[in-house]
């Protein structure tokens, strides 16, 4: 099938000529390479929380496929990613280069899959309207993938009621219902009682002033 827009490339493979219609971002005026050292037919594992694509085919935790060539989605992260291709499946998946390894995958802070772990932070909202609240339950999902150089500090979580997996700190969660330290609760009103004191943000804090308790420290 020919798409307005396509491009018809020969090529030949062994003594084989022929000819496809390829789309433009699928091609490059240079040879190919694959990042990090990887090559075609390489065996990976899939370390990210499970995930269902549109045409219902789905990846999990340790899933392992063959690198079968670069991401080509046109939306400007392409290059930290690879195409996939699970056993089973019909369509390679673009996955990000922070979820493969070469090696079964393991998490950080001896966590696995299915593990129920609880929230320490204070209230959040976060962009696409997920909600956390201070002791919120949920279950690690799989490896985090930020991609900041600290993902091996870090569990994607999926909180329940919420959408979509998120990366926590191991700091920020617990594997029991936390316990905010001096018997204070959530809601509590409480006043300043050290001297006054600047944070590096321009924030201050003055001896008497009064505050709420919104969750345990997670530093």
């Amino acid at each position: 099938v020919l798409f307005s827009g396509d491009v018809v490339v020969t090529f030949r493979c062994g003594d084989v000529d022929g000819r496809a219609s390829v789309r433009p971002w699928e091609l490059s005026r240079r040879r190919p390479s694959l990042p990090e050292g990887y090559a075609i037919g390489d065996l990976l594992y899939y370390g990210g929380p499970a995930r269902t694509y549109a045409n219902d085919e789905a990846t999990s935790f340790g899933h392992s496929g063959q690198v079968v060539g670069l991401s080509c989605s046109c939306d400007g992260i392409d290059s930290d990613r690879l195409m996939i291709m699970f056993p089973n499946q019909k369509d390679a998946k673009p996955i990000r280069l922070a979820l493969l390894s070469r090696e079964p995958p393991t998490l950080p802070g001896g966590f696995t899959v299915g593990d129920t772990v609880y929230w320490c932070g204070m209230n959040w909202k976060f962009p696409n309207g997920d909600k956390l609240a201070f002791g919120s339950e949920g279950r690690v999902a799989g490896r985090a993938c930020v991609g900041d150089g600290f993902d091996d500090e870090r569990v994607a979580v999926h909180f329940a009621g919420n959408r979509g997996a998120v990366a926590m700190r191991l700091s920020e969660i617990s594997s029991e219902p936390p316990i905010i330290p001096g018997g204070y609760k959530v809601g509590d009103r409480v006043y300043y009682a050290y001297p006054n004191w600047k944070a590096p943000d321009g924030h201050t804090l003055s001896f008497g002033v009064e505050g709420k308790v919104i969750g345990r420290s997670c530093i």
